[in-house]
């Protein structure tokens, strides 16, 4: 007998069934045949019953209730999740697919890979490099550059680059404008990002000279009020080396902020230039081009940064110079101490021949390595040569080795 699980009826007999729910116990304490067992949904759970027929009325009395219960389920449960529907289906719906989306953002990638190839050598292994998440430092390394250049190669002056693109409330595409080139700089993508107010546009550039690549305000590209490449529009007129020097100096003095002013612009020091790029240009002219390693020194250290005062010197040179500076050179054959007792001894007041006379005293009272200061007494030369300049030191005193030295003269 065919006996269905939700409709309960046979439609041969028209006889009615309706389920009961029988246990391993039932089944085997009435001697019901297995094979009469099925499963069926008896509210939420699926159970084990057998099906007895009854009658039609007995049918529906049994079943209204729980037709009832069931539509009233069906109108209180909420819409099918996907997720849902997906675990009880199996049925997945397909992705949106914008097919004009995807066309533009090819295009953007392939103009993207065509400005890479425009690209000099040196840029390319640079890009390349730190998309493989290397540092400056080893990109340096590799390409025989300092890491300050390597991060002046891949930046910019923009705050806005290919790492940072300008926020976008709006974005637009016009493929026509790419490679239209504004003073320094050509347009090498297609998109267009625009603010809130759809007034202002950044457009991605490129430099034709120094190559790099920025994010330009479009409308100033079009009225020829930016060129693009503020390095190459501007060259520079002197070194930038010798500029930041220059502008470290600048800020001794006339900056209070500065770690350094209270030894310079607190002193009265005063940088006598109208700007950094004159006092760099009259450098230049005075001394020429200097190698870099020399440094900026000022020879009377209690007068400005001024025209006569400025000089090209080396490090050691430029240590010597100071208003602490009580020896200008040290050479073991004129003097019976080691350097750091010299200048110790010297900066309490003490003069060459006091020291000297203080090196007897100490061999006469035998005090601690007598011996080896007596062999130097006896081995010393005397008498000091002129380029040598000893300055007995004065908290209080303005005046310096080089100060002295040039009275001499």
């Amino acid at each position: 007998m065919d006996k269905s699980e939700n409709l309960q009826t046979n439609n041969d007999s028209k006889q009615y069934y309706i389920p009961m729910e029988v246990t391993a116990e039932t089944i085997k304490d009435f001697g019901i045949n297995p094979s009469d067992v099925v499963w069926t949904k008896i509210g939420n759970k699926r159970k084990k019953v057998i099906m007895i027929s009854v009658t039609k009325e007995q049918y529906y009395e049994y079943m209204r209730p729980i037709w009832r219960e069931d539509k009233r389920e069906q109108r209180q449960e909420p819409m099918p999740s996907l997720d849902k529907m997906y675990e009880e289906t199996e049925y997945e719906t397909a992705d949106t697919y914008d097919l004009e989306a995807n066309v533009m953002k090819q295009v953007m990638i392939d103009e993207l890979h065509k400005a890479l190839d425009e690209l000099e050598e040196i840029d390319r292994t640079i890009m390349e490099m730190y998309s493989h998440d290397h540092s400056e430092a080893e990109i340096g390394q590799a390409i025989g550059m300092s890491q300050k250049g390597v991060n002046k190669r891949k930046n910019n002056r923009s705050r806005y680059n290919l790492e940072s693109p300008p926020p976008a409330a709006h974005i637009s595409y016009k493929p026509e404008m790419v490679g239209q080139q504004f003073g320094w700089v050509k347009i090498i993508s297609s998109e267009k990002r625009w603010n809130k107010k759809m007034n202002h546009c950044y457009v991605l550039t490129q430099c034709t000279g120094c190559g790099s690549i920025q994010w330009q305000l479009y409308s100033s590209l079009k009225s020829g009020k930016s060129r693009g490449c503020q390095s190459c529009s501007q060259p520079r007129q002197i070194p930038l080396w010798l500029d930041r020097r220059l502008a470290a100096a600048k800020q001794r003095c006339e900056n209070p902020n500065d770690g350094g002013y209270h030894n310079y612009g607190a002193r009265g020091i005063k940088f006598a230039f109208t700007s950094v790029t004159e006092a760099g240009l009259y450098l230049i002219k005075t001394f020429g081009l200097p190698p870099k390693e020399l440094e900026i020194d000022r020879i009377n250290n209690n007068l400005d940064y001024a025209p006569g005062n400025l000089r090209f010197v080396t490090h050691l040179e430029n240590n010597r110079n100071k208003r602490c500076t009580v020896l200008s050179h040290f050479s073991q054959e004129y003097w019976p101490y080691v350097r750091n007792v010299v200048v110790r001894k010297l900066s309490v007041g003490l003069s060459r021949d006091e020291i000297i006379q203080d090196a007897e005293t100490a061999v006469f009272e035998k005090r601690k390595n007598w011996k080896l200061i007596s062999a130097r007494l006896d081995f010393m030369t005397y008498e000091m040569p002129d380029h040598i300049t000893v300055l007995p030191y004065r908290e209080n005193s303005s005046t310096t080795v080089g100060m002295a030295d040039q009275s001499e003269r």
